[in-house]
C-alpha cells in the first residue's frame, strides 16, 4: 500500500507521457505533483510504501514495487519478504540444511586433495626445473625491472 498520495517529480524526457495522463502543459525540467500510480512502470523514482503485513513504512524504487506486486500481490518490507512460504529455508531444521551444504567438498567436485608430502615433492620438482632451465618463468611486473 502506498504511504503517500502525491509525489513531486521533475519532468525531463516524459513530458508527453504526463501530458497524456492529464497533468497539463509541462516544460522541460519543470516540477509537477502526480499520483504515484501514474509513474511509468520502469521508473526509478523512490516512493514511500507501507508493508501490508507489519505496517512498517519504507522506501522502494517504483519498478521494484511493481515487480513485488506481480510476484506476491502485496507490498512487503525486506524482513517480511523473507518469512514463511516465500523463503524455502525459513523454519526448517538447520541441521539438515548444513549437512547438505557440507556434502559439497572440493575433492568431491573433481579437485584432487594432495598430501603435504605430495605438495613438497611438486614444489621441489618445480624449483629443480627452474634451476635447470626446463621451466621458464615470465615476469608480469610491467614497467618494473627485475634487479636480480
Amino acid at each position: 500500500m502506498l504511504a503517500e498520495d502525491r509525489i513531486k517529480i521533475q519532468c525531463y524526457s516524459k513530458i508527453q507521457y504526463y501530458k497524456e495522463k492529464g497533468y497539463g502543459e509541462n516544460k522541460y525540467d519543470s516540477v509537477i505533483e502526480i499520483s504515484p500510480n501514474d509513474l511509468p512502470r520502469t521508473s526509478a523514482k523512490k516512493v514511500k510504501v507501507k508493508c501490508d503485513e507489519c505496517g512498517k513504512v519504507f522506501e522502494r524504487i517504483w519498478q521494484y514495487r511493481v515487480k513485488s506486486l506481480e510476484r506476491w500481490g502485496k507490498d512487503l518490507c525486506s524482513s517480511c519478504a523473507r518469512k514463511g512460504d516465500r523463503n524455502n529455508s525459513y523454519n526448517q531444521d538447520r541441521k539438515e540444511l548444513l549437512e547438505y551444504a557440507r556434502s559439497f567438498q572440493k575433492h568431491e567436485c573433481g579437485v584432487q586433495k594432495r598430501t603435504p608430502e605430495q605438495k613438497r615433492k611438486m614444489s621441489q620438482a618445480r624449483s629443480d626445473g627452474i634451476a635447470e632451465g626446463r621451466i621458464r618463468i615470465h615476469s608480469h611486473n610491467w614497467g618494473e625491472k627485475n634487479t636480480v
